[in-house]
């Protein structure tokens, strides 16, 4: 591994390495919500390993990327969870690499050096990649102060071109509205001017634990390790306008990254890519071996020949095909051999394309990191709701509903640590208790809480306030009463038709669409796309799917215009009934180009994607996906935890609740056709207890 890593440098390739354990690492056990990829019950292992990793390829390494994707399915933990596991991995590698290099960085490191600067210097540790824009799993990020342990921004990009920069401009207004600026300023942050690196003091306090907070600005590089074109089906992949569509994708991005300073673009993905058989990210092709030689006017495994055609794949380009009327000198790469594949006209758009020129990093407020860390092991009368960011008490006494945990308190410093840890919103009420740390030791507070509404969080939190030295100690969380036993009150059954709905409707059928978005056409009060059908009858709606609109890789989908000025309250929970209509293997076909993963299908199972539309055009979600059977399933969640989606417009305001809704969507990837779904009395509902 060393020699590679050293041919790699010599060649200035910069390298960011990827960690994720499987949970037979974890030998003090692991969270047990997946077969693999679990955070370890003890963080104490993730600092060894950080500590390893580093002493082993500190000097050859520029940066270390802590797991992928948390907000989605990759890490099945809440956001405090995650946020823990990346504080001890931050401080474990720093540790091995102040070991490893002979110094240490500056306390915080302020300003986070250029990942552009070559080895040996002191690596960076990178929060994993976001996979969506900011939601409410970002924000509980923030609560637990991660930013405070990470050298980089990261996220992934998977929209439409056209919405690569509202994505971004949505990561700046998040940042500035939930890191210590707003803290500080004890508002929105608005007016606030801060030299760089200059404490803004301990004025502000804490209001859940009455510790104080002091903050450092730091400037974090842009990391963009995932963006790519995926509109792009497995037999588009295989003709020149589906090629050109994935070139245009780069081509259009590239000057918004330049414009916006991003610093690490990385595109997706290297090698020929069909992902779950639906679509292809790969920016190479696989060579075809022709059964014939090719006349003289046509090009052979990328060897150029008299003309001006230009061949990847088997598939042939003319300069006309990208705009233009002669030979451009990156169009000479296409076709050219790399390892066993031939470049793509996207990848030798890419190879051409310079660094960027200006990069800039996003300016942040963090408290400086702790060597302290804090973490939480739910316990009994506690179920785990990632997207509510907490936990369902789920056991009922004469007092409310209650739950015991335990607090882990991990002193990750060379040095005994001495201050207090202060714990509020718990059954005790504020609790203080002075704690001395010895030098890699864990402390185990037994916690219980408790909750007395059903969708209004109660709110926890624990900080560890040292008696010297940097940094607060944070940790936030949040529970929930069980609903199971609850009292709906309906506040909207989505029954508005006609003048009711004049305006939604109105902007539906008229807001600024993006070119390759799906063409919708109306059905009574709804609006489809081609190859699907809806009827009502009573509280049921009926979707017969039989087609995918003509727009590459597009779902199926059905939006019903909302009543206008429907607003959801942060307390209000969206349900409905969800089945897949019972068929026999007679009945269907498979789909020419699946659109889906394949486990989420079969003959008895297939996807449904709800979300929300707004009136800026965003799509709003409320899972990454659902796969339904053909018996009743309960689909509850609160409005307050939709999550912006891909292939929505990307306007501002990034949180859901500050938009006017204007569409209930359904989105539908069957594999097998035709798919026959209902959904029975959807609802926009309260909770109360009945008592």
């Amino acid at each position: 591994m060393r020699k590679a890593l050293d041919v790699l440098r010599k060649q200035q390739m910069h390298k960011m390495f990827f960690l994720r354990a499987e949970n037979q690492r974890w030998v003090g056990g692991h969270r047990g919500l997946r077969p693999s990829g679990g955070l370890p019950l003890d963080l104490r292992e993730g600092y060894r390993w950080g500590w390893a990793l580093a002493r082993a390829y500190g000097t050859r390494v520029e940066a270390w990327e802590i797991d992928n994707e948390p907000d989605v399915g990759f890490v099945l933990e809440n956001p405090e969870s995650y946020a823990a596991f990346l504080k001890a991995m931050y401080l474990g590698l720093y540790a091995g690499a102040e070991r490893t290099l002979g110094w240490r960085p500056p306390p915080g490191r302020q300003h986070a050096p250029s990942p552009r600067r070559r080895s040996p210097r002191f690596p960076l540790v990178v929060m994993a990649p976001l996979a969506l824009p900011p939601g409410p799993y970002f924000e509980r990020l923030m609560e637990n102060g991660f930013l405070s342990y990470t050298d980089g921004f990261h996220y992934h990009y998977y929209g439409y071109a056209q919405d690569f920069s509202g994505v971004y401009r949505m990561f700046e207004s998040a940042l500035a509205q939930t890191s210590g600026a707003r803290m500080a300023a004890g508002d929105s942050g608005a007016g606030l001017t801060v030299p760089g690196g200059r404490q803004l003091g301990h004025a502000n306090q804490l209001a859940a634990t009455n510790a104080p907070r002091s903050f450092v600005r730091k400037t974090l590089p842009a990391f963009l390790s995932e963006h790519g074109y995926s509109l792009l089906s497995g037999r588009a992949a295989a003709t020149t306008e589906g090629r050109v569509s994935q070139w245009k994708f780069f081509q259009d991005v590239r000057p918004q990254i330049e414009a916006l300073g991003i610093e690490a673009p990385m595109a997706f993905y290297l090698p020929p890519y069909l992902e779950y058989g639906a679509k292809e990210y790969g920016l190479t092709m696989r060579p075809k071996t022709f059964a014939q030689p090719q006349e003289a006017d046509s090009v052979v495994s990328g060897k150029k020949a008299a003309t001006d055609i230009f061949t990847a794949g088997g598939v042939d380009f003319r300069p006309s095909d990208f705009g233009a009327t002669e030979i451009e000198p990156w169009m000479r790469e296409i076709g050219r051999k790399f390892g066993e594949w031939e470049v793509s006209p996207a990848l030798a758009w890419l190879l051409h394309q310079p660094a960027i020129p200006r990069p800039r990093g996003l300016n942040v407020f963090a408290e400086a990191p702790s060597p302290v860390v804090i973490d939480f092991i739910a316990g009994a009368a506690m179920q785990q709701a990632k997207s509510y960011g907490g936990y369902w008490l789920t056991k009922k006494t004469t007092a409310g509903w209650v739950g015991s945990g335990q607090l882990r308190i991990y002193n990750f410093a060379p040095n005994t640590v001495v201050g207090t840890l202060r714990i509020e919103g718990v059954r005790d009420g504020l609790t203080e208790m002075p704690m001395r740390l010895q030098p890699g030791e864990m402390r185990e507070v037994p916690v219980e809480l408790s909750a007395a509404s059903f969708l209004r969080a109660t709110e926890w939190s624990v900080a560890f306030v040292p008696e010297r030295g940097p940094g607060v100690a944070r940790f936030s969380s949040r529970v929930f009463a069980d609903p199971r036993d609850s009292q709906e009150r309906v506040v909207e059954d989505f029954s508005a038709a006609g003048a009711a709905v004049r305006a939604n409707a109105h902007f539906l059928d008229t807001r600024p669409r993006a070119s390759e978005e799906e063409v919708l056409h109306a059905m009574g009060r709804w609006r489809v796309t081609k190859g699907l059908s809806v009827t009502e009858e009573n509280d049921v709606w009926r979707f017969t799917v039989s087609g995918f609109p003509d727009e590459p890789t597009r779902p199926a989908v059905a939006e019903l215009p909302l009543r206008d000025g429907l607003r959801f309250s942060r307390e209000s929970l969206l349900r409905m009934d969800l089945r897949l209509v019972p068929r026999t293997i007679a009945q269907v076909h498979p789909v020419d180009q699946p659109l889906s993963h394949p486990n989420f299908s079969r003959l008895d199972r297939e996807p449904i994607w709800p979300h929300v539309r707004t009136r800026t055009g965003n799509l709003f979600m409320m899972a990454i996906d659902f796969p339904i059977q053909t018996q009743w399933q309960l689909f509850a969640e609160m409005p307050a935890n939709f999550t912006p989606a891909f292939y929505g417009r990307m306007e501002l305001p990034w949180r859901f609740l500050e938009h006017e809704p204007a569409a209930l969507v359904f989105h539908f990837r069957p594999r097998l056709l035709p798919a026959v779904y209902e959904v029975r009395k959807a609802r926009v509902v309260e909770l109360s207890s009945g008592e």
